[in-house]
């Protein structure tokens, strides 16, 4: 390929990399600087490329923690592990992961979340059936966050959620919300078990809902969007080499 087609490549791969890590507003300035230094053909050709990008992404995973804390999601994709550990740079208790595309979200068997803080540990793992439920039909959904409250002091508790029965149990959950556990199972709610994190036992006590985490999809309207930001920033440089339009006629 010549120069001139490498960087065209290069500056769509680049505008479609940003799409996917900031959205759709972080993508317009940089459009813009590259119509002007480049002409109107090159931002066509990365806001051509950037919708096939998000038809193709994956979903998001976005954890409620303690503030200042950190995470990690990991998990199984077509028998390899992968572990992503993030702190809470912002300081408002909330962490984001991304799942990749589509394609490698429906290959994903299981998803295990760590939350760490001063006080305690808490542990989860998604597990998907193998009857062809993946994370992408089951999205988007909520994974409660449950706090151990008896016994007291408890330094840690990881649950397992069978994700096709839990999800589709029809059980409501609130923050607040008290639980009764005995052998590591609560009767009305099915699809979970818990566990003492430190001896891997079956879990009896008592446990509160203290927030959710959220599983979620990309909006479809984001191809709708960079669309016609493309067509504005086209139509702007129309405008400005026939020298403005008049409101007269």
């Amino acid at each position: 390929m010549t120069t001139a087609t490498n960087r065209v490549v290069s500056l769509a791969i680049n505008a479609i990399v940003l799409l996917l890590d900031r959205g759709l507003p972080a993508l317009i300035r940089p459009m813009w600087s590259l119509r002007r230094a480049l002409g109107t053909s090159v931002v066509l050709a990365a806001a051509t490329l950037t919708p096939f990008a998000s038809v193709v992404r994956g979903g998001q995973v976005t954890l409620d923690v303690d503030k200042g804390s950190e995470a990690t999601i990991s998990g199984t994709l077509e028998g390899l592990t992968f572990s992503i550990t993030k702190p809470d740079l912002n300081k408002d208790g909330k962490i984001q992961f991304g799942l990749g595309s589509l394609e490698d979200e429906a290959k994903i068997g299981t998803v295990m979340v760590r939350k760490v803080s001063d006080e305690s540990e808490i542990r989860y793992e998604v597990k998907l059936s193998p009857t062809g439920v993946t994370l992408a039909s089951l999205e988007p959904f909520q994974i409660p966050t449950f706090i151990p409250t008896v016994p007291a002091g408890l330094a840690g508790l990881s649950y397992t959620i069978d994700a096709d029965p839990f999800l589709t149990s029809g059980s409501l959950f609130a923050v607040g919300q008290m639980f009764d556990v005995t052998g590591g199972l609560i009767d009305s709610v099915p699809g979970i078990s818990f566990a003492d994190l430190s001896s891997g036992t079956p879990f009896t006590g008592s446990v509160v809902v203290s927030s959710f985490d959220a599983f979620t999809v990309p909006e479809p309207a984001s191809i709708t969007l960079v669309g016609i930001a493309a067509s504005c920033l086209i139509g702007c440089s129309r405008r400005r080499r026939g020298g403005g339009i008049s409101a007269r006629r």
